[in-house]
C-alpha cells in the first residue's frame, strides 16, 4: 500500500514542525538544562508569520503549482495562532513542573 501526502498533510506537518521539536526538547530535558530554556525562548518568539512561512515553503516543495489560496491562508493564520498559544502554554507548564 502506498501513501501519498495530501496538501492538508503537508500543511499540518509544517505547522507541527515549527514548534513541536522544541517542545520535545523541554519535555525530555526538563527545566534543569540550558537546552530547555533555549527551546522555550524559541517557542515564545515564534510568530504566526513564522508558521505560515513554513507552510508556504513546504507547499512549494511538495505542491509547487498549488500555493495557498487567500481563504486557506486566512484559515491557516487562525490555526497557527491557536497552535502557537497551545504550545506556548504547554512549554511554560513543562518548565514549571520540576522546579
Amino acid at each position: 500500500m502506498t501513501y501519498t501526502r495530501t496538501r492538508d498533510d503537508v500543511i499540518a506537518g509544517a505547522i507541527l514542525g515549527t514548534l513541536c521539536p522544541d517542545l520535545s526538547i523541554i519535555d525530555q530535558c526538563d527545566p534543569r538544562y540550558k537546552n530547555s530554556y533555549e527551546a522555550l525562548e524559541r517557542i515564545n518568539a515564534c510568530t504566526v508569520e513564522d508558521v505560515l512561512k513554513a507552510v508556504e515553503e513546504d507547499l512549494k516543495l511538495h505542491f509547487p503549482n498549488e500555493p495557498l489560496t487567500t481563504a486557506e491562508y486566512e484559515k491557516q493564520k487562525e490555526n497557527a495562532h491557536f497552535f502557537i498559544q497551545g504550545i506556548q502554554y504547554l512549554a511554560n507548564e513543562y518548565m514549571k513542573e520540576d522546579i
